[in-house]
């Protein structure tokens, strides 16, 4: 359980020597971009914020790949974003990124949502949202962006 969490500066991680973790990247890149342009007023959008959180009285970092924040109606969605889909990145958003937030954010009242984007579905893909914020709401909150064109909203 973390017991305290906060915002912190932006760390600097080494260069992915991967070719698939640089693909992984410039996908993540394209994606908030794309997802910037297409935002409505009054919607931030925030990529890769860090946090410093105490859990188990051992300090850790993090870094989730996007928030997208709605401080107007309230509510926060915390993102990760996949090249290919893998069940793991909804389970270290529900289990880590989510209450983290969650427990940043409790002065503010504004409580955060899972979403993962994907460009590339795998066989047991569950269906993906054609619109953000479907994917918002869905029982497995999958949006899937091939790389081309506006985010849906």
């Amino acid at each position: 359980m973390i017991e305290f969490a906060t915002p912190i500066p932006s760390q600097k991680l080494p260069r992915p020597t991967s070719t698939l973790a640089k693909l992984g990247l410039a996908f993540e890149r394209k994606f908030i971009r794309a997802l910037r342009e297409s935002t409505p007023r009054g919607i931030f959008v925030e990529n890769n914020p860090w946090y410093s959180y105490v859990e188990d009285e051992v300090t850790r970092t993090c870094s989730p790949d996007f928030l997208i924040i709605d401080e107007i109606d309230g509510y926060g969605i915390v993102g990760e974003i996949k090249l290919n889909r893998t069940p793991l990145a909804l389970q270290k958003l529900n289990d880590l990124y989510v209450p983290l937030l969650n427990s940043c954010s409790r002065k503010s009242g504004i409580s955060f949502k899972p979403v993962v984007i994907v460009k590339n579905l795998t066989t047991d893909s569950p269906r993906p949202q054609p619109r953000l914020t479907w994917a918002f709401n869905a029982i497995e909150p999958l949006f899937h962006w091939p790389g081309l064109g506006t985010v849906l909203w």
